[in-house]
């Protein structure tokens, strides 16, 4: 139990840190923006890792596959809660599918390049 703790916690802060990083590399500001991506991903992170261990280790879904069915869900449920409460005058042109789809590309192609070095 507690290394899925420290596995959940450990996921949770990569992903504040990387997709803030990326937030403000597109241009994205506002201290209300940056407190948004912060409760939507500590509501979808945690969820999404658990969901993914269940996946990969009680169905038949290869890890990749596993990973990629998690994503697709982060994907939307950040986009709609992207949509409902971005602030859309600190981000001009910004749509937050598109927001979406890039922090969570960013996170998890980071997290699957961290993970080459246990994989070899």
């Amino acid at each position: 139990m507690t290394e899925i703790l420290q596995n959940l916690f450990l996921s949770w802060l990569l992903t504040i840190l990387i997709e803030s990083i990326t937030a403000y590399v597109i241009g994205i500001r506002g201290k209300k923006n940056y407190i948004l991506l912060f409760l939507v991903n500590t509501a979808t992170n945690p969820a999404a890792v658990l969901l993914y261990l269940f996946l990969y280790g009680f169905t038949p879904l290869p890890d990749f596959f596993a990973q990629i069915c998690v994503e697709l869900l982060v994907f939307a449920a950040e986009g709609l809660l992207f949509r409902a409460s971005m602030d859309a005058e600190e981000i001009p042109g910004r749509s937050p599918w598109k927001m979406s789809a890039v922090l969570n590309l960013v996170s998890w192609g980071t997290g699957v390049l961290l993970s080459l070095p246990s994989q070899i």
